[in-house]
């Protein structure tokens, strides 16, 4: 974007202040470097000084060393002089992935540029920081998403107090965002608490909570504070059932509690779950048990424990609307729970590794999707049957914006997955009308009746916006549609990897090609 040099006469510069602020919030798209903004900005003085509230609304302070971090705190303050403090809404505290990165660009992993559309999504693919509704700049980064950077911070006194001295000059503050390790430094919770924002925290951590089987332990004040605090927002969360050394984490209980109604403004939760360990170790850590958890302030009348002290014997908070969680771990239990009625509030839903076909597992993934309101964004993954795809259609497809879908199955899996044909697809159309954004496998056909039908389905709906296939293809007729009885048997039943006629490797190249045409198609209302 280009902009030219206004004159002191030009009528741009004569225009009310709250003009050119919407002028400002058009041009400023957010992102980390935010240079269509600032190119603005440059054109006059009058026009820095209107683009000044908006170029300082969100800043990210990325720590490199805690050792220098004085050093970073002290340029920070010179680049906000003339009361440019004022202006902060947003702050983010974040490791430098990167040592030589400049100061406040974008993480390493991240492009400070992506581009996004107005939900959050990369226009190249999907991402799965949308599933926190919420500003973009306080979602949390792929690293996060991912379980890195949850460290604990060395022991810096005097540093994290002057850490805690910055955060606390923002009088406008309504956003604050930790991920930059597990603990938060006291200076800056309480600076946090001061300010009375929303607290995002991006690597949660309870390490109290970790702790020996002989040696039950009660949670710290600080955690219990964080536990308990009116302003925590959102949280990444790892799950475990052991920490090292053969430790009790008893993390996963505790955040339980904390949805259930001890954060009360607590509104968006995700779950990752940590790798196990093959040390020896562990493995005698499993054959003696789990005990269970005996509350924050084990052998008091503060904290009675619940008996079983997992998920099924807790309610949730009204407020959360976002949710990111494993199925085999938690799946019945939040079955249970949205039968009850305690996940009202739910607009958003990713459910990952629904491995277990068994009709007690998928009668309570059936239970869960009949349950909950109309979701806005659904992401399911892993095995997901027919029944299961009917009760995404008629119980939410009214209002979907988003839908993922990835059904697969392992070689022992014996019920039928869904499968995404032009009838299917059809259905979906039909009762969708919201979906803009849609990511399915389908199978292609040598671009035959059956695969035409997909995309005349596809094209079908009417606000779809971002469309991402995944492509399955098969050497040889396919299966699916060859019937025995009628044709034969199947040319490549009784035939070797190494036999393979080259007639079937052609099709199958050609098969997996990609062109312009069948990209388009998908959007094309006369396919």
């Amino acid at each position: 974007m280009e902009f030219l040099i206004a004159s002191p006469n030009s009528p741009l510069e004569r225009l009310p202040v709250l003009v050119l602020d919407r002028i400002c919030e058009y041009i400023d798209d957010e992102s980390a470097s935010r240079q269509n903004l600032r190119a603005f900005s440059r054109t006059s003085r009058s026009l820095h000084n209107a683009a000044d509230v908006r170029c300082y609304s969100q800043i990210e302070l990325l720590i490199h060393d805690p050792d220098k971090l004085e050093g970073t705190l002290k340029r920070w303050n010179e680049v906000l002089t003339n009361g440019r403090h004022r202006h902060v809404r947003r702050l983010k505290i974040s490791w430098a992935l990167d040592p030589n990165s400049a100061l406040g660009r974008g993480r390493a992993s991240e492009s400070p540029d992506e581009e996004l559309d107005e939900d959050g999504y990369r226009v190249g693919g999907f991402n799965v920081r949308p599933y926190f509704h919420m500003h973009n700049f306080c979602r949390p980064s792929e690293d996060s998403m991912r379980g890195n950077g949850g460290g604990r911070l060395r022991e810096h006194p005097e540093n994290w107090a002057t850490l805690g001295e910055f955060v606390s000059q923002f009088p406008g503050l309504q956003d604050f965002i930790w991920a930059a390790g597990g603990q938060i430094p006291p200076s800056v919770i309480a600076a946090v608490f001061e300010r009375k924002c929303r607290l995002h925290h991006h690597n949660f951590a309870l390490r109290t909570l970790v702790y020996d089987r002989n040696d039950v332990q009660h949670v710290s004040p600080e955690d219990f504070v964080l536990c308990t605090s009116p302003y925590l927002s959102s949280i990444v969360v790892r799950f475990g059932y052991f920490g090292d050394s053969g430790h009790i984490d008893y993390t996963q209980e505790a955040v339980m509690k904390v949805i259930s109604g001890l954060a009360p403004n607590l509104a968006h939760l995700c779950v990752i779950q940590k790798q196990s360990s093959s040390e020896r170790s562990d493995y005698q850590t499993w054959e003696l048990g789990r005990p269970a958890w005996k509350g924050f302030f084990p052998g008091t009348t503060a904290d009675l424990p619940s008996g079983r002290g997992r998920l099924q014997s807790l309610v949730f908070a009204g407020n959360l609307r976002c949710l990111l969680i494993k199925w085999e771990d938690h799946g019945p239990a939040l079955a249970k729970l949205a039968s009850r009625g305690e996940l009202k509030s739910l607009q958003r839903l990713e459910l990952i590794s629904i491995k277990d076909e068994t009709t007690q597992s998928q009668n309570a993934l059936n239970i869960l999707l009949s349950s909950l309101n109309p979701l806005e964004r659904l992401q399911l993954s892993s095995y997901i049957s027919p029944k299961s795809f009917n009760i995404i259609v008629h119980r939410h497809g009214e209002n979907l914006r988003t839908l993922s879908l990835v059904p697969e199955a392992d070689e022992e899996t014996r019920n039928p997955l869904i499968i995404l044909s032009g009838t299917v697809l059809q259905h979906l159309s039909s009762h969708s009308p919201r979906l803009t954004h849609l990511s399915i496998p389908i199978n292609r056909t040598r671009g035959d009746k059956n695969e035409v039908g997909i995309y005349r389905a596809l094209s079908k709906l009417p606000r779809l916006q971002h469309l991402s296939l995944r492509l399955m293809y098969t050497i040889g007729p396919d299966e699916e549609f060859w019937d025995e009885e009628k044709d034969g048997p199947h040319p490549l039943s009784k035939c070797g990897e190494a036999k393979i006629p080259s007639v079937y490797l052609k099709e199958a190249f050609s098969n997996g090609a990609m062109d312009e045409t069948l990209a388009r198609g998908g959007f094309r209302p006369d396919i």
